[in-house]
């Protein structure tokens, strides 16, 4: 079966890291983002494609994946996002009436947005498949945008351990004093896109009641980064507080 990928974009995100894993890694499949990003990941296939703009709205992408939909025959639209829905939904509804489509829902579900639930709940009559990545995720799609429970399955994001091993040479003290943390300082980390249903608000209100020497260190960036930032100083935790933006 040859799968096509539609993501929103490939900028810093786990769905997009999900998509490029999958596509550097299996032979049928393909992948097109609907347009740049400012941090855009590489996917090393010959098999990816990208619309060449930054707009958010660009209806020449319905023609693009149309024309790469009957070039490489594609059996399955797996859609990740808000607009890549839309995107396969207009396509099936269109032009490949008999084509599978499978909504991947990452976690904007949890924002509550009216139109979005409506959204899902006027699309799932020509939706194969809603991929959930939680049992909660998947409660959220059928309490608030009212999706049939036999249409979805729990599907756990995977994790690639070798992006987690040490690597030889690794100095421990350099890499900590790089980043300014002091001996005898605990260090906490938080991975993740800054968005309010990732909890890094949590995080951090939870640390000024730490009562021993520490650093927050937090990798990723998001549109909640600011309106952290700003938490931190409120909090008078400002120094305590090590933000690393995309990495």
């Amino acid at each position: 079966m040859r799968i096509l990928h539609i993501i929103d974009h490939l900028g810093c995100g786990g769905a997009q890291v999900i998509v490029r894993a999958i596509c550097e890694n299996d032979p049928n499949t393909y992948s097109y983002a609907l347009r740049k990003d400012k941090n855009n990941l590489t996917v090393q296939s010959a098999k990816a494609f990208q619309r060449d703009t930054r707009s958010r709205l660009d209806i020449k992408s319905l023609f693009e994946l149309r024309k790469i939909i009957r070039d490489n025959k594609i059996d399955a639209l797996h859609c990740h996002l808000a607009k890549s829905f839309l995107m396969g939904w207009l396509l099936k509804a269109l032009y490949f009436k008999d084509i599978k489509l499978i909504f991947h829902e990452h976690g904007r579900i949890f924002t509550n947005q009216r139109l979005y639930n409506k959204m899902l709940n006027f699309m799932q009559h020509k939706v194969d498949l809603f991929i959930a990545v939680s049992e909660a995720t998947k409660r959220k799609l059928v309490n608030n945008a009212g999706v049939a429970e036999d249409k979805i399955k729990v599907l756990y994001n995977f994790v690639d351990l070798d992006k987690f091993k040490i690597p030889k040479g690794f100095n421990r003290q350099k890499e900590r004093a790089k980043l300014g943390i002091k001996k005898g300082e605990f260090v906490i980390g938080f991975v993740g896109r800054l968005a309010k249903q990732k909890g890094c608000e949590y995080l951090i209100r939870a640390l000024p009641y730490l009562k021993f020497k520490f650093k927050a260190v937090i990798a990723g960036d998001g549109l909640d980064r600011k309106k952290l930032e700003e938490l931190t100083q409120k909090l008078q935790i400002k120094e305590n507080i090590i933000f690393l933006g995309y990495v």
